[in-house]
């Protein structure tokens, strides 16, 4: 007997949030790969595109800046952040923690009662710092504001849905767009649950023609008749992003076109998710459109996104490296330790069989034992 899973983004939000769970060797790896077992068969966005199972759609990506003040925030808190992220990285090293990509386990070594776990506190508390920040960007809910304006001026009908990460700034756009009087409803999980789903039954029948909401509202919300969405903010999960985008996509009658405004904060971190995944390929280049916000309200066409993904290990055959040399592609694959003894471990401390001269290797690149992935085509060994 075989259980089948069906999932539109079967890995998990940790793991695209810490970089993980992009290919298919480290969703084997993960929680879902060990329970259901291998991914056996994938639909493709363009794939679904083609088959005409998903509407005709396109995603405005607006970059905005920040303002004067902001900038000068955003850029302190990155220096401080790089620093602690260095010292963080010099202690695990002390503690024994060799991993190049230690800033992701923060939140396991903040548990810690020794220097690290102070350290590990003070990342956290930065990067939190930093996010607030970039989630209370004053061009965000002002930009989403010019966008339903225009949208509303064109057609009087038009149903929007905006989701935001935090509540308070849910609350706030909410009361903005009442202020402006737009027929609007708000959903988020600090409401009764009776206030909630009024608020998506006052959308569904077309009373609220805007819906504000955190992320919540992102998986199994469906209306078909929904015309725009704005992501006024959002973290840079790709699997969060994607659910958000097929919020949208559903068939429409007359097979009306679905607008997707993608706001992010131009020369931040809020960049990031373009590393993540290539979104040209993804969707369709013909469907994604970039964009710059002038602080003075004129947008600036842009020719392609602001940044693009690393290339996997497919992409840089062996002829272009060498060993101790900096990897140019993306940090991919499964991860492993190693020790003095020569053994290789996987995360979960099952001892790998045959590990030949892989310790001795690694010691000699990276001067110790320690963490290091195998990427998953052409297994290389990163440390």
């Amino acid at each position: 007997a075989y259980n089948l899973g069906l999932s539109a983004t079967p890995e998990r939000d940790d793991e695209l949030e810490s970089g993980l769970g992009e290919n298919s060797s480290e969703y084997d790896a993960g929680l879902l790969g060990q329970e259901l077992g291998p991914i056996i068969f994938e639909l493709s966005v363009q794939q679904a595109f083609k088959q005409g199972i998903l509407p005709e759609f396109e995603i405005h990506h607006y970059g905005l800046p920040l303002v004067d003040s902001e900038r000068e925030r955003y850029d302190s808190l990155s220096r401080r952040l790089r620093d602690v992220s260095s010292e963080l990285r010099e202690l695990g090293h002390r503690y024994g923690f060799h991993d190049a990509n230690i800033t992701s386990r923060t939140q396991i070594l903040a548990k810690r009662e020794d220097q690290l776990g102070l350290v590990a506190r003070q990342h956290i508390a930065l990067t939190t710092q930093r996010k607030r920040l970039l989630y209370d960007a004053q061009l965000r809910s002002c930009a989403a504001l010019v966008i339903l304006r225009q949208e509303f001026q064109e057609n009087p009908n038009t149903r929007a849905m905006l989701f935001h990460e935090s509540i308070e700034n849910v609350m706030l756009l909410y009361h903005e767009l009442l202020q402006e009087d737009f027929p609007v409803a708000v959903e988020h999980s600090g409401l009764t649950t009776s206030l909630r789903e009024e608020s998506i039954g006052l959308f569904r029948q077309g009373i609220a023609q805007v819906i504000v909401s955190v992320k919540s509202l992102v998986e199994g919300f469906n209306v078909p008749e929904t015309d725009i969405g704005i992501v006024v903010a959002s973290s840079t999960s790709v699997r969060q992003r994607i659910q958000t985008i097929g919020r949208l996509l559903r068939k429409k009658q007359g097979g009306a076109t679905a607008t997707i405004y993608v706001l992010y904060m131009h020369d931040t971190v809020d960049e990031i998710i373009y590393e993540k995944a290539d979104w040209d390929n993804l969707l369709g280049a013909e469907r994604n459109r970039y964009f710059l916000w002038q602080e003075d309200g004129t947008v600036i066409e842009q020719e392609q996104a602001p940044r693009f993904p690393l290339p996997t290990d497919q992409d840089l055959p062996l002829e272009v490296l060498e060993a101790g040399d900096e990897y140019p592609g993306a940090y991919e694959g499964v991860e492993y330790t190693s020790d003095s003894d020569g053994n290789v471990f996987t995360n979960d401390g099952a001892l790998v069989a045959n590990p030949q001269d892989v310790p001795e290797q690694i010691r000699k690149v990276k001067g110790s034992y320690g963490r290091f992935k195998v990427t998953p085509k052409r297994r290389y060994i990163l440390v």
